[in-house]
């Protein structure tokens, strides 16, 4: 079992880290490519420059978490951002209606994020799991 939670520690952090390099290297993108008509239906209350800076800040946020984690640093952090990105997954995609996919397969992958996500929050939760070993 202590391993279980161990893979569902690392799979937690990696999720963070991995989904803050996106968010942060699509803001950055955004910035310096000069775009100006972004549309991310999944993200319908935030637009222009407020979505850049969120996806950057949220970015950020998911380095951070992700490596204080690993760290054994902070966590309740993780908890935090992990639930807060499920949130945002599943609203986004699946309970706000703004978001239309365009195939079977954009849903399948949309569902796929958002079991990522799920598992990353059980991950989180996972890292207080016999604290007191580590």
């Amino acid at each position: 079992m202590k391993f279980f939670a161990a893979v569902l520690r690392l799979w937690s952090c990696a999720f963070s880290v991995v989904i803050g390099l996106f968010l942060t290297g699509l803001a950055t993108l955004i910035v310096t490519s000069d775009i100006q008509n972004l549309n991310m239906t999944m993200l319908p209350w935030w637009k222009g420059t407020t979505l850049t800076v969120m996806l950057f800040i949220f970015g950020l946020s998911g380095i951070l978490a992700g490596a204080l984690a690993a760290l054994k640093l902070i966590k309740p952090l993780l908890v935090l951002y992990t639930l807060v990105a499920f949130g945002i997954i599943l609203d986004g995609f699946f309970l706000n209606g703004a978001h239309r996919f365009d195939g079977k397969s954009g849903a399948i992958s949309a569902a796929w994020l958002a079991l990522a996500a799920l598992v990353a929050v059980a991950g989180s939760f996972a890292q207080f799991r016999d604290s007191h070993n580590d």
